[in-house]
């Protein structure tokens, strides 16, 4: 398990899944114990550059994915896991 950090979002910030009432929704939380910051990353795929990322709090069949709006903009969610392009994450060394 891991945590995921951005430096963008704050010294002592996480990758959370917050309860939205329907859905648990992937925003930044002051970091702590919960089951919510705790992320798995396996490989997605048999070249192994790209992962999928999965959380404690949802299970193994649910899979951080980027998507669209109908708008356009940019939308980050759990979904179901699949062979998809949005859920597909490159993990590179800063």
């Amino acid at each position: 398990m891991v945590r995921m950090h951005n430096g963008n979002a704050g010294a002592g910030m996480c990758l959370d899944l917050v309860k939205d009432g329907n859905n648990q929704v992937p925003a930044f939380a002051p970091c702590g114990q919960g089951n919510g910051q705790h992320w798995s990353v396996t490989p997605a795929g048999r070249a192994a550059r790209y992962f999928q990322v999965r959380n404690d709090s949802t299970g193994a069949d649910m899979c951080l994915a980027i998507g669209r709006r109908p708008d356009q903009t940019l939308v980050i969610r759990m979904v179901p896991c699949a062979n998809a392009a949005g859920q597909r994450w490159r993990i590179t060394p800063q």
